[in-house]
């Protein structure tokens, strides 16, 4: 008996391809896929200079970077043995600026002062959602213990965990997955010439974020297995007759908001004890907290 759910998610696999020289019989492969993975990339960057006077300059340096990564096979590691219904796409985008301002005090004192910013974004998501949506695939009606959760069908049907490694058609899932962040930062250079000694001291402080989910199982998980009760024989077999093994459905993930704060300071000596040598000493404090989960969500 074909079930329609069965029906339904046998036809995302890709249709045979390929045809395995001397061999017969019913383990022969018929299908191969090994597509290129582009990455397109563009960066630019921009330097601005200025002096305000004799004593002071200054400069603001801009960068943006985006990029576009093809998933065949899977976010990340590619865990999918046949090529996705539609592939996922990354789509990243990363900017920053930074403001540097170098002031001469004296003629044996300098100070510079460089203020930065950046982001990162990183997000994932199907290129093609209709090609894997549950409207599109008939699937409207397809709900899990928790109910229907996602918009998108369970692009995950594993037969490796019973051994069977033919038939895995999988997607980690929760997607629209994304990673975003930020970097806020202050640094201080301050260096002082007094006699036979060249001083200096400073520091970074850093405030970053990080804003970001992960994968799971909302569209529901189906792994089957030919040993267990109930089951044909063969994987595709239980496809077809929505006879899985095991079904897996949980809740999308939370969203984490987490933060963190650096603090870095130093003071060092370059001594020139002699014309012929020079002592060079000094010492470095950091302080790293924790991460902390500003919704509490987090430990």
């Amino acid at each position: 008996l074909i079930s329609p759910i069965g029906r339904a998610l046998i036809n995302l696999y890709p249709e045979p391809n390929f045809t395995e020289a001397n061999c017969t019989g019913p383990n022969c492969r018929n299908y191969a896929f090994s597509g290129l993975q582009p990455v397109n990339r563009t960066q630019a960057n921009l330097r601005f200079d200025y002096k305000v006077n004799d004593k002071v300059s200054t400069y603001l340096r801009l960068a943006r970077e985006s990029e576009e990564q093809d998933y065949a096979r899977g976010l990340w590691w590619s865990p999918s043995a046949y090529e996705l219904p539609s592939h996922v796409l990354g789509t990243n985008l990363g900017r920053s600026a930074a403001l540097g301002v170098t002031a001469v005090i004296n003629p044996t004192m300098t100070n510079e002062i460089v203020l930065s910013a950046s982001k990162l974004q990183l997000n994932n998501d199907y290129r093609d959602p209709d090609k894997v949506s549950l409207n599109s695939l008939g699937l409207s009606n397809l709900r899990g213990p928790f109910g229907q959760i996602s918009q998108y069908a369970p692009i995950a049907l594993i037969t490796s965990w019973s051994g069977q490694t033919t038939g895995d058609l999988w997607e980690p899932g929760n997607l629209p997955l994304f990673a975003h962040n930020s970097s806020y930062s202050v640094y201080d250079n301050l260096t002082k010439v007094t006699g036979a000694h060249t001083l200096k001291f400073g520091g970074v402080i850093e405030q970053a974020g990080k804003v970001q989910n992960f994968q799971g199982s909302p569209e529901l998980m189906f792994i089957y297995a030919p040993w267990t009760g109930g089951s044909t024989g063969d994987v595709f077999a239980d496809i077809l007759a929505g006879q899985p093994a095991q079904v897996n459905h949980g809740q999308p993930s939370a969203t984490g908001r987490f933060r963190f704060r650096n603090y870095e300071f130093y003071a060092q000596d370059s001594w020139k004890v002699k014309s012929n040598f020079t002592l060079e000493y000094g010492m470095r404090v950091a302080y790293f907290p924790n991460n902390e989960e500003t919704n509490g969500l987090g430990v």
